[in-house]
């Protein structure tokens, strides 16, 4: 914050030297009355505010608090919902649509419960791997999956992902919320990718 101009510097230099007394005695006062507030606990009542949305999404990142950058992708998928639950649950169908942009899906293994873990390993063009793997923390057949996600290359940044299946008449919604990303770059990469994942889920059943 800007500091407050000095009261003497304001002053002419015809200023008599009592009219200087005067003002060093009001800034005395000043001072006194900002400790008083800083003793008492009187914080700027601006401070004491929520962030704005992406000021709490920097502040959360890494953190794996609720602030932290999260995404949402929603698709209605033309298959029951049991159909497109063993599309997640089954190794060898998530094989068929778990390779987002032009990546190809080597390996896929899915153990579908609490405490359980899968793993998914793509490669893109340039012969690079990219190695997933999470533990299932809350399994809802035909209706939830909630697991972790962490790359094998960052293992530490290990974040969140909620699938809901909502059956519709004869097909689904799906919706799934990947939260807890160390920064929004990260974010970003992983919407594009989920994104391009579940239209080729969307694909499967047309």
């Amino acid at each position: 914050m800007p500091t407050q101009p000095d009261a003497g510097a304001a002053s002419n230099s015809g200023a008599s030297a009592g009219k200087s007394a005067d003002a060093d005695k009001d800034a005395g006062k000043n001072a006194g009355k900002s400790a008083g507030k800083s003793a008492g606990g009187g914080a700027d009542p601006g401070a004491a505010k929520s962030p704005d949305k992406g000021a709490e999404k920097s502040a959360g990142a890494g953190s794996g608090s609720d602030a932290a950058p999260s995404l949402i992708v929603r698709r209605r998928i033309n298959a029951s919902a049991a159909k497109v639950y063993a599309a997640w649950t089954q190794a060898a169908q998530l094989m068929h649509w778990m390779h987002p942009l032009d990546t190809i899906c080597l390996h896929a293994e899915a153990d579908v419960r609490v405490g359980g873990r899968f793993r998914v390993i793509m490669r893109s063009p340039d012969g690079e791997e990219h190695d997933a793997s999470g533990t299932y923390l809350e399994v809802v057949p035909e209706a939830k999956l909630v697991f972790t996600w962490a790359w094998r290359s960052a293992p530490e940044r290990e974040s969140r992902v909620t699938v809901v299946l909502r059956a519709d008449g004869a097909t689904t919604e799906i919706t799934l919320r990947h939260e807890r990303f160390f920064d929004e770059a990260t974010r970003d990469a992983h919407r594009e990718g989920w994104s391009s994942a579940l239209d080729h889920l969307v694909e499967l059943f047309e």
